[in-house]
């Protein structure tokens, strides 16, 4: 089994999701997503589409199984949500973030 590494790249016209990983020794990477960014005026300052950017960055990593990017190892318990994240928002106390802060519990 490999290693999977899934990086971001997000620049002022597009973003893209690449995965690497070694092959004999070589780094070896793959496009796995591609999307177009842009700005919106907001309050009269151009900013970044976050909910898009979010939804895009969720797009890419189904393309790749719906593994995490953060976990080395492609074991189901490494899906997202992952197996510690379903364990932490089981509990009704719990208020956080999944261990690569693409998911968010609140306590309401």
């Amino acid at each position: 089994m490999s290693n999977y590494y899934i990086a971001v790249d997000i620049g002022a016209s597009s973003g893209r999701l690449i995965a690497a990983w070694l092959d004999n020794g070589i780094m070896k990477t793959e496009e796995i997503h591609r999307f177009d960014n842009g700005v919106v005026r907001k309050n009269g300052h151009l900013c970044w589409e976050i909910d898009k950017l979010f939804c895009e960055i969720k797009e890419g990593l189904k393309k790749r199984n719906g593994y995490c990017p953060c976990r080395l190892q492609m074991t189901e318990d490494n899906k997202c949500v992952c197996k510690e994240f379903k364990e932490q928002i089981a509990d009704p106390d719990f208020e956080g973030y999944c261990h690569c802060r693409l998911y968010y519990k609140s306590k309401d």
